[in-house]
């Protein structure tokens, strides 16, 4: 649940912890309803909310530690972000067809344009000749 007044994770407390305004009666019961509805993956009820610390924000005279409600199932063991659908999340980045492409596919016009340069000397001017023996 969100803090009407600054915007930050609240949890299901009655006071934001950061702003220190009180929490609307409505949106207790709202957060209430949504904590019974439990785990979306087995249907259970015995769930536990905790927040969690997800990084912190560094300027040159201050720090801002950034929190996240997660609901835990305690039987299947499923974990979830109750106030955040996953349609605003960001896609998941695949970094492995990236590395792959830069393996297997960069070297192809590399190796196109050396071919095609014109001005290219060969390695050594000589030829390879083995002594006679």
């Amino acid at each position: 649940m969100k803090c009407p007044n600054c915007g930050a994770e609240i949890g299901s407390s009655k006071v934001c912890d950061y702003c220190g305004s009180r929490i609307p009666y409505d949106m207790q019961l709202e957060q209430e309803k949504l904590n019974k509805k439990g785990c979306p993956k087995c249907g259970s009820t015995n769930v536990r909310f905790t927040r969690e610390h997800r990084g912190e924000i560094r300027d040159e005279n201050s720090s801002q530690v950034i929190y996240e409600t997660v609901g835990i199932c305690n039987d299947c063991g499923f974990t979830w972000v109750p106030d955040v659908d996953d349609s605003a999340r960001p896609p998941k980045r695949r970094t492995w067809l990236w590395v792959l492409g830069w393996i297997f596919i960069f070297p192809v016009p590399l190796t196109v344009i050396l071919l095609r340069k014109k001005d290219m000397s060969p390695a050594s001017d000589t030829p390879c000749s083995l002594p006679p023996g």
